[in-house]
C-alpha cells in the first residue's frame, strides 16, 4: 500500500476523502498521472479534480480486497485509465451506481472516442439517476457544450460512416440535455 496516489481523492467531494484515501492506497505508484492534468468541475457544490488519465498498472490492483463505496471509487477512477477496455470493463461497474460523484465520469467518457462505451452508456441510460444528473449538468453547464463538440469531431473523423441518428453519442446529447432541462430536485 502507497500514499502516492493520495491526491486522486480530490477527484471526489471531501465527504468522501477518508474512503477514496483508503482505496487509493491499494493503487500502484503511477509515474505518469501528473503530466496530463484533470478535469476541474463542480460536484455538489464543491471543486472536484477528476484526473484526465491514470496508467496504473490494473493487474496490480487488489480489487478483491475491498468491498462498498471504496471499490466503487476506486471503479470510478479506473474509468480514467489510458486503456479504452479498462475504461469500459469499469465504465459496466460504475453505471449502476447512483453517488453524487459519479455522473462526472459517466459525462467524460460520454464525450470520448470509443464507441463501444458510448454504446454502453447509451444502452445503460435508465439506470442513470436523471435527478442526479440534472444537478450536475446544471452546477456544470458548459460540459454538455464541449461533450457535444467532442462527440461531433470524434464521429467527423472515425464515425462519418454512421448515420448521426444511429450514432450513439448524439443519442447521448439528446438525453443528457433532456435531463439537464428537467427540473430536478434539491441535492440529497
Amino acid at each position: 500500500m502507497d500514499d502516492a496516489n493520495i491526491h486522486l481523492a480530490s477527484a471526489f467531494p471531501t465527504a468522501f476523502h477518508p474512503q477514496a484515501i483508503d482505496a487509493t492506497r491499494f493503487l500502484p505508484e503511477d509515474k505518469h498521472s501528473d503530466r496530463h492534468g484533470c478535469y476541474v468541475m463542480n460536484v455538489a457544490g464543491e471543486q472536484v479534480s477528476i484526473p484526465r488519465r491514470i496508467y496504473h498498472d490494473v493487474s496490480q490492483v487488489p480489487l478483491w480486497r475491498m468491498w462498498g463505496t471504496k471499490k466503487e471509487l476506486l471503479r470510478a477512477l479506473l474509468t480514467r485509465h489510458k486503456s479504452g477496455f479498462v475504461r469500459q470493463r469499469y465504465l459496466k461497474l460504475t453505471l449502476g451506481v447512483n453517488e453524487i460523484w459519479t455522473p462526472p465520469f459517466v459525462m467524460l467518457l460520454a464525450g470520448e472516442y470509443v464507441v463501444q462505451i458510448l454504446d454502453m452508456i447509451w444502452e445503460n441510460r435508465a439506470h442513470l439517476d436523471k435527478n442526479l444528473y440534472s444537478q450536475f449538468l446544471k452546477a456544470n453547464p458548459e460540459l454538455l457544450s464541449w461533450t457535444e463538440q467532442r462527440i461531433t469531431s470524434y464521429w467527423d473523423c472515425y464515425y462519418r460512416s454512421h448515420k448521426k441518428s444511429e450514432y450513439a453519442g448524439f443519442r447521448l446529447v439528446e438525453f443528457f440535455r433532456s435531463v439537464a432541462d428537467s427540473p430536478g430536485q434539491a441535492a440529497r
